[in-house]
């Protein structure tokens, strides 16, 4: 699952590479650049430019993704995407967070990078919204044909994948560290631990 992550957070550094060597020519060039981006990895929502912090230029332009069109998440009322995105500046790196309900709906890991001119001022960020599901299925998990069952909870203890009751089966649990938090997966079989005890002794 982490190598699913990393592999569309990179898109932020091909994104940041763009805005920095092609600062000059956006307006022409970012649909095309971003098509081949987009295409390239499953999941994505949308690839987003946003100088000076607002979303102005999203791929694909599509009627959901144009809504978000002025969306400035450093004003974002929620704290947690508003930490991220002040991580993202102070730092210089690619920061992910979430999961979190993307700004046109539905569940989704955010990653930003903030772009500084080569005399060191601020131009804005560079963004890429993704989608949980593809990333789930790339990983292997949901499918309803496998032995186990899964469930997710981020480093504030939420559950946003599974059921939480898989927390409290004497689950196996695995730690996934990401670059900003932590995940727990917990694991039990499907039909229970007593059943697969059971099914290894026969």
């Amino acid at each position: 699952m982490l190598a699913e992550i990393a592999r569309r957070t990179n898109l932020v550094e091909s994104l940041a590479a763009f805005v920095v060597t092609d600062m000059d020519v956006i307006d022409e060039r970012y649909g095309s650049f971003a098509a081949g981006l987009y295409l390239s990895t499953e999941g994505i929502r949308n690839l987003s430019l946003a100088p000076q912090g607002a979303y102005r230029y999203v791929y694909p332009a599509d009627k959901t993704n144009q809504q978000v069109i002025g969306y400035e998440p450093l004003k974002d009322p929620r704290p947690a995407v508003r930490a991220g995105v002040e991580r993202a500046i102070g730092t210089r790196q690619t920061v992910v967070s979430g999961p979190l309900q993307l700004p046109q709906g539905g569940m989704g890991l955010v990653a930003r990078k903030a772009i500084y001119t080569r005399f060191g001022n601020y131009w804005g960020l560079v963004n890429v919204e993704m989608d949980l599901d593809p990333i789930f299925k790339a990983a292997g998990l949901g499918q309803s044909s496998g032995e186990l069952e899964y469930s997710l909870k981020d480093d504030t203890g939420r559950v946003f994948y599974g059921s939480s009751s898989i927390f409290h089966q004497e689950p196996v649990i695995y730690t996934l560290n990401l670059p900003q938090g932590k995940w727990e997966m917990a694991v039990v079989p499907r039909q229970g631990w007593g059943a697969a005890i059971h099914n290894d002794m026969v």
